[in-house]
């Protein structure tokens, strides 16, 4: 999570709309530029998550609807970051970008409420002080990696690989789970 929402996808995301961009615009005497717009799309994310990600949270009451959850935000996740990288326009790209936010919203919840509800079941203090550095760390590796690809690559195929990576992770959890016959049960 750290490494997808917080490092890939922020560092980089002013370069995923300046690729379907093609001229700045002005609006009341002010230009308006791909990092305009990725500073628009970043505060509307943090503009709606005091009032969504509660909502979220209390849907999250058992470890299954965690689990089910977590599933669907890979998944979507990972299909999503694919679209963004392939997008073909602004047009394309702008709502996709929302619906990216609102499913880091869930991910980044739901990440939390696991994390919060193994906690309780263990060392608290330790299980959070752990889980607070590897999303840091994510957070701090991310643009390294993003950056270093982008050297040698394009941007989408840079997002295509993170929404591929997203895909076997969630892969990764559905086989653990219907392996333990703990996901689809009630």
């Amino acid at each position: 999570m750290g490494i997808m929402v917080f490092g890939l996808f922020a560092s980089t995301l002013s370069q995923l709309i300046a690729e379907n961009v093609s001229e700045n615009w002005s609006v009341g005497g002010f230009a308006v530029g791909a990092a305009t717009i990725a500073g628009v799309i970043q505060a509307i994310r943090w503009g709606w998550d005091p009032f969504v990600a509660p909502l979220i949270g209390k849907a999250l009451k058992t470890s299954r609807v965690m689990v089910k959850t977590l599933l669907v935000v890979l998944f979507s996740g990972g299909i999503v970051f694919i679209f963004l990288g392939n997008a073909a326009s602004l047009s394309v790209l702008l709502p996709a970008l929302l619906v990216f936010q609102l499913i880091s919203t869930a991910f980044v919840t739901t990440s939390d409420t696991m994390a919060a509800s193994t906690a309780a079941k263990t060392d608290r203090v330790k299980m959070m002080t752990a889980y607070t550095i590897v999303v840091d760390i994510g957070a701090a590796i991310g643009p390294l990696i993003s950056f270093f690809l982008l050297d040698i690559t394009s941007i989408a195929l840079v997002y295509t690989l993170a929404g591929g990576l997203l895909l076997v992770v969630g892969l990764s959890w559905l086989v653990v789970y219907v392996r333990n016959g703990s996901v689809f049960s009630t």
